[in-house]
């Protein structure tokens, strides 16, 4: 905030503009206050609606992002009149979250990083558009050459992957030492209660992908779970299923897993139960915060280990 009003002062000088510096020195703490002010009662209000209504995170996402752009506008409207600081409030909304619901802001990042995929395209083609080609060609190889090196250094020292290490399966080891299975979890899976009737499990393993439900008590901890190979037998046996309730029909959980627990010993899990999902729950608590499963670890690795792989061959090549 400090440099951009210096910088916008400068440039007013530097043009033959009239500015007043002290009238834009002082509306820096202006700003920084009404921009936490604004973002603590809206990070409240939107915790207190999403506690109360229970969205879905994707939902949850919509209505932050949407009073995101909301603020930003306002920030142009109001420009002039009263100094306001909307990125440094929508961060405090994201800090209030945080603070009142660690699994709830977790909820929120892990879709935003999803959405950041696509984002990251459009901020970078929006930059490049902006490059001034003739200086880069001014530049010429030597300035490609230093891009490149700098590059190179930084994929080097921001890998997962321990430089000694050359063979591909230890590059795996360590990237399964140090990946976290929250990065690999689903933070939003379709839950039943044990008074669930058995259409109603039915419907949701139809609307999801997953060969397990977890079975929650009315807090969200975990009581048990309820999966496929169990329902194939309740199936084939008759019409009396249909009394059935999840109660009848859940299972205690093989292994469960925390959001910290990395994925070597996440695949160990998966290798001991041969279970291809588990339930994820918060550390020391029964709490459940998600599902992970052996599709999704064995993906994330492939990945990791193909970045490592492209970043080693173009440190080579440089």
């Amino acid at each position: 905030m400090f440099v951009i009003v210096v910088y916008s002062s400068l440039i007013s000088i530097y043009t033959g503009q009239k500015t007043n510096l002290v009238c834009k020195a002082t509306s820096i703490p202006v700003s920084i206050v009404c921009g936490i002010v604004v973002g603590l009662g809206v990070g409240y209000l939107l915790y207190h609606l999403f506690r109360r209504y229970n969205p879905r995170a994707t939902k949850r996402l919509l209505v932050v992002l949407g009073t995101s752009v909301f603020l930003v506008a306002m920030e142009h409207r109001l420009e002039g009149i009263v100094p306001f600081a909307s990125l440094l409030a929508v961060m405090t909304i994201g800090f209030v979250i945080l603070e009142k619901d660690q699994y709830m802001a977790h909820e929120l990042s892990t879709k935003l990083a999803k959405l950041w995929v696509f984002a990251e395209i459009i901020l970078f083609t929006l930059v490049g558009a902006k490059v001034n080609v003739q200086v880069a060609m001014r530049a010429g190889a030597a300035g490609a050459w230093i891009i490149r090196l700098v590059g190179n250094r930084a994929l080097q020292q921001d890998g997962l992957v321990q430089p000694s290490h050359t063979d591909p399966e230890l590059a795996k080891r360590d990237i399964m030492e140090l990946v976290a299975v929250a990065e690999i979890m689903d933070p939003d899976p379709p839950v039943v209660s044990e008074t669930c009737d058995l259409p109603s499990v039915l419907q949701a393993f139809a609307d999801c992908q997953s060969d397990i439900l977890p079975v929650v008590d009315a807090s969200g901890a975990l009581l048990g779970i309820v999966s496929l190979s169990t329902l194939r037998p309740v199936l084939a046996a008759g019409d009396m299923h249909r009394w059935l309730l999840v109660h009848d029909l859940m299972t205690p959980a093989p292994a469960s897993l925390t959001e910290k627990t990395n994925l070597l010993d996440a695949q160990e899990a998966f290798d001991t139960t041969k279970a291809e999902a588990l339930p994820v729950l918060a550390e020391g608590t029964r709490r459940l915060v998600g599902i992970a499963n052996r599709h999704r670890l064995d993906r994330k690795v492939q990945t990791e280990a193909a970045e490592w792989l492209a970043a080693r061959q173009a440190a080579k090549g440089g």
